[in-house]
């Protein structure tokens, strides 16, 4: 099993990096093999809607999502990763996932689904506890796993990160240790 991690959270010891650290332990312990690409370190450009890939299936801005296209190729698992920022994943996140627009007309527009099926994950804390921000930012990582052929299985997070920290909640730092021990064992 091969799992890519697409981190878009800009704290390296915040709540969201945190509670992704477990579910990647997990991951590890079931022997899968990662990916971790902390997308707010790399150098990639908004989708200037062109729709060039709408024509070939490529996106023609070059920048790093190059690697990050081929990561997402090859593995059966697929993790989005964020705190949440006006209920939605953040925008060098969401940078990221507007560049799948090739993904999407590649299967969508010109009909060349690769048929390999992949499991989703998406991991996200909240500094407020609004549970609506499930839905909202839900959403975004169901289409976003629709176009790469992927289901999302599961959402792990925390909300109200703002009172009580992630590292002082054990249950859900095991809650995300299990599903992704059993995500990476299939």
């Amino acid at each position: 099993m091969k799992a890519v991690i697409l981190y878009g959270g800009p704290r390296e010891n915040g709540n969201t990096k945190i509670i992704t650290d477990s579910f990647i332990k997990g991951l590890l312990d079931a022997k899968c093999s990662i990916d971790f690409i902390d997308i707010t370190k790399l150098n990639i450009n908004p989708c200037i809607g062109c729709l060039k890939c709408e024509k070939d299936g490529e996106c023609f801005i070059e920048d790093d999502m190059k690697f990050i296209y081929e990561a997402v190729e090859k593995s059966d698992l697929v993790v989005l990763s964020s705190p949440v920022y006006f209920a939605s994943v953040t925008s060098q996140l969401k940078t990221v996932i507007d560049r799948f627009q090739s993904f999407y007309s590649k299967k969508y527009v010109l009909k060349n689904d690769n048929n390999k099926k992949r499991k989703g994950y998406l991991i996200f804390t909240a500094g407020g506890k609004n549970e609506k921000m499930i839905e909202s930012i839900g959403l975004t990582a169901k289409f976003f796993m629709l176009s790469i052929d992927a289901s999302l299985n599961d959402k792990i997070y925390a909300l109200g990160t703002d009172e009580i920290k992630v590292i002082n909640r054990e249950e859900i730092l095991k809650k995300a240790y299990d599903k992704g021990f059993a995500a990476g064992r299939g």
